[in-house]
């Protein structure tokens, strides 16, 4: 019940057609316009690791990522969502981070 999708060995069984279509078009995330809104998150920024994703929050303190707020999209999504590497993303987030 705690594993994310990308884990489990046939994730299309679990996924129904509702919220396939949320996930495809994004709509799952609008209930974080709420956050932006409040001041919780950004716009723009690390987008906020789950809470047993352990080795990503481990790498992106590595480069201070877990330090600024975070963003509704962020530089790692641009550059490939779900394809990119844990070690990518957090390396991205840092650049983010940097350059700010």
């Amino acid at each position: 019940k705690d594993m994310p999708t990308h884990l489990l060995k046939n994730p299309e069984q679990y996924i129904t057609k509702v919220g396939k279509f949320l996930r495809k078009t994004s709509l799952d995330e609008l209930p974080q316009i709420l956050n932006i809104i409040a001041g919780s998150m950004a716009i723009v920024g690390p987008r906020p690791a789950l809470w047993n994703q352990y080795d990503l929050i481990a790498e992106r303190d590595k480069y201070g990522a877990n330090n600024i707020r975070p963003g509704l999209t962020g530089w790692a999504q641009i550059n490939g969502r779900d394809t990119v590497s844990i070690e990518d993303k957090a390396r991205y987030d840092g650049d983010y981070v940097e350059n700010l």
